[in-house]
């Protein structure tokens, strides 16, 4: 059975993804962004999006080398893709994950609301095509996602969050946020 190609996303500025770029490699529409970036605690710099950023805070991984890098930068696909790569219909895929027997790399993703059951998770395709010509299926080093600093009082912090310390941009929102404090008292 041929595979179906794939999109390999190719920001217009190396680095950085728009919004559409982002909605492109996600594989959702541009109205599901704001969701996303709420969900995921996504930060545009200048009206993009960090791709490092998207690879840590979505899909919880960074790439060990360029051809990594390249492979995460494919377009993820979603169940009904899987399954026509398998062969399987999608209630199957969907049955399968549930119990556990899924015999294929799981979701790298799942966009959908936390709260309730997903039908929004994403492959990526690489996966599941290693997995069915029964090579070496690529893997990533997990990264936990970097969650923003709630303020637990007024009083300034003594030290920066330990997510901070090599964030610059976090340590800049967290001085602002300080000198901000101190202006009004």
């Amino acid at each position: 059975m041929p595979t179906t190609p794939v999109t390999t996303i190719v920001p217009k500025t190396p680095g950085l993804l728009t919004r559409q770029e982002l909605a492109d490699l996600v594989n959702v529409g541009i109205n599901e962004i704001p969701r996303l970036l709420g969900q995921f605690h996504l930060m545009p710099i200048e009206g993009c999006f960090p791709v490092r950023s998207v690879w840590r805070q979505v899909l919880g991984v960074e790439p060990q080398d360029d051809e990594d890098a390249a492979l995460l930068m494919e377009q993820l696909q979603p169940i009904t893709w899987v399954a026509a790569q398998i062969g399987k219909g999608s209630s199957t895929v969907r049955n399968k994950l549930s119990e556990g027997t899924f015999e294929y790399p799981g979701p790298i993703a799942d966009l959908g609301d936390p709260e309730k059951t997903s039908r929004s998770r994403r492959w990526l395709p690489a996966q599941i095509r290693a997995a069915r010509r029964g090579d070496a299926v690529p893997t990533f080093r997990a990264v936990e996602p970097l969650r923003p600093e709630v303020e637990a009082s007024a009083e300034p912090a003594s030290e920066p969050a330990p997510e901070a310390v090599n964030n610059a941009f976090a340590e800049i929102l967290r001085l602002n946020a300080e000198n901000s404090r101190q202006r009004r008292k």
